[in-house]
């Protein structure tokens, strides 16, 4: 036994914990880098649209994490320049 009681006697996630310690901001900073993704070409003709770019915006999609759909996002990131 660990001697912490049972307030902290639980597995821990790999949730990103966020400014507050809540994995329910880390959704929200998502949702912000994606449109800053979007945003930043359309101000700036100089900005291109970069790999992480391309990872900020898709991650606000609904079902980007089931199998079959990462695959075809990843297939369409290949071609964009990495920063």
């Amino acid at each position: 036994m660990n001697g912490m009681g049972p307030v902290f006697d639980f597995p821990s996630s790999v949730l990103a914990s966020g400014v507050w310690g809540n994995p329910t901001w880390d959704p929200m900073q998502g949702v912000q880098r994606g449109l800053e993704g979007i945003v930043a070409p359309l101000v700036n003709s100089d900005h291109e649209v970069s790999q992480h770019d391309y990872r900020a915006i898709t991650s606000t999609l609904m079902f980007q994490n089931a199998f079959g759909i990462r695959n075809a996002l990843s297939a369409l990131r290949v071609d964009l320049p990495r920063y």
